[in-house]
């Protein structure tokens, strides 16, 4: 299975709304809370070019986006095709 990785804050909406969207989905992300460990949002900033705001995916270390884009790849039919 390929490696999904998400950069989150614990309170925030759209956080929330993608780990319940990728539960849904049987994933299980490796999850890292930029709030607990704040040297990772530099991490995040360069694994992800121009991301200032959390959640930021990534699947095999490719960028997928936050929220809005994870959802957008969903409702195209092209989120479950990043894991087969």
């Amino acid at each position: 299975m390929n490696k999904l990785e998400v950069y989150i804050k614990p309170t925030c909406p759209y956080c929330i709304r993608v780990l319940d969207f990728y539960d849904s989905k049987g994933l299980e992300p490796i999850v890292y809370d930029v709030i607990a460990y704040p040297e990772l949002r530099s991490e995040m900033e360069e694994r992800v070019p121009n991301a200032r705001t959390v959640p930021q995916s990534l699947v095999d270390d490719r960028p997928i986006g936050g929220c809005d884009e994870v959802m957008k790849l969903e409702e195209k039919g092209e989120f479950d095709a990043l894991f087969t």
